[in-house]
C-alpha cells in the first residue's frame, strides 16, 4: 500500500498569490509610466534597455486586460502604486 507524502505549502508567496497578478519589477516599471516617465527614461534609470521596458509594458497591459497608457494610469492610482500628487 502507497502512502502519499503531504504537501508542504510555501511560506513566501508569489504576488499573484496575494492578489497581486504583477511581480515587483512589472509594479516598478507600472509606477513610472503611470508618473508619465518613457520607457527609455525608465531604462536608464533601471539600468535596463528600452526593449526590456517595452516587454514589461506589454506583460502588465497582457496580464491586466488593459490596452492603454492611461488605463494603466488609472489602475496604479487605485491600487495605491502612485498617487495623484507624485
Amino acid at each position: 500500500m502507497r502512502t502519499s507524502i503531504p504537501r508542504i505549502e510555501p511560506e513566501v508567496k508569489e504576488p499573484h498569490m496575494l492578489g497581486n497578478p504583477l511581480s515587483q519589477r512589472e509594479q516598478e516599471v507600472l509606477r513610472f509610466l503611470a508618473d508619465g516617465k518613457t520607457s527609455k527614461a525608465i531604462a536608464s534609470h533601471l539600468y535596463v534597455t528600452t526593449k526590456t521596458i517595452v516587454w514589461h509594458r506589454q506583460n502588465i497591459m497582457h496580464k491586466l486586460g488593459i490596452r492603454t497608457i492611461a488605463g494603466l494610469t488609472k489602475y496604479a492610482v487605485r491600487t495605491g502604486l502612485t498617487s495623484l500628487e507624485s
